[in-house]
């Protein structure tokens, strides 16, 4: 997807993007979803299960950050 359609479908996707800053998606999608559905898929498993431990709603930087650390393979 380009990046205006990432912008426009991903808030919609899930609850935890609808209020995420569109800066920090287009940084997301820029480092780690490269515009592939299913890359989105595996960040927003990974950030949905972050929020869940710590009772938050929306993904932030530190949210971001952990889950790049995940897809990365790195423990953090």
């Amino acid at each position: 997807m380009p990046r205006a359609q990432v912008l426009r479908v991903i808030p919609a996707y899930h609850r935890i993007w609808a209020n995420t800053d569109p800066e920090l998606i287009a940084f997301a999608d820029k480092s780690a979803g490269h515009g592939n559905f299913r890359s989105w898929a595996k960040i927003t498993a990974h950030a949905a299960r972050t929020l869940d431990k710590i009772g938050r709603e929306t993904v932030d930087g530190d949210v971001l950050g952990y889950v790049f650390s995940k897809l990365s393979g790195r423990s953090s």
